[in-house]
């Protein structure tokens, strides 16, 4: 991949809101807000995948290999 992805901190960062979330708002306990901050980043880097850098992959003429 020709495109250097400056995204991981962002993704990291996401995850922890969602963690600090499930604890605060729904009263989970932090080893049980973990796995649920993954799988929300996970969905989310997905629908990000599927729109916005497949988008810029296709503009920028990059291609995926």
């Amino acid at each position: 991949m020709r495109l250097v992805n400056l995204a991981h901190c962002g993704f990291a960062m996401i995850g922890g809101y969602i963690a600090i979330w499930a604890v605060e708002s729904l009263g989970f306990g932090l080893l049980t807000a973990l796995p649920v901050a993954v799988v929300g980043t996970m969905i989310i880097a997905s629908a990000l995948e599927l729109t916005l850098f497949r988008w810029a992959y296709a503009v920028a003429g990059l291609g995926r290999s």
